[in-house]
């Protein structure tokens, strides 16, 4: 290793759309609709389908490590 982390972290490694669209699916499941990405880098947002609060658009790279978005974490603490 060079020291500079996985591929993803360093982003010396790119991906397709397919790829990571594949990689979402393996964190978040069949919960959002990703048919509106357009995948470019980690760094750049991509618009997102939510099934409760529609389109949102978050950084490709928050999304692949599990970040939610705010309204529906809340919304899934209040349920809990």
């Amino acid at each position: 290793m060079s020291g500079r982390g996985c591929g993803w972290c360093s982003g010396v490694r790119s991906y397709s759309t397919e790829q990571w669209v594949v990689m979402a699916q393996h964190v978040h499941g069949d919960y959002y609709d990703y048919s509106k990405i357009d995948y470019t880098t980690k760094d750049e947002k991509v618009i997102i389908i939510c099934p409760i609060h529609d389109e949102f658009s978050q950084h490709a790279g928050s999304h692949i490590r599990g970040k939610l978005v705010v309204r529906a974490a809340l919304l899934m603490v209040m349920i809990e």
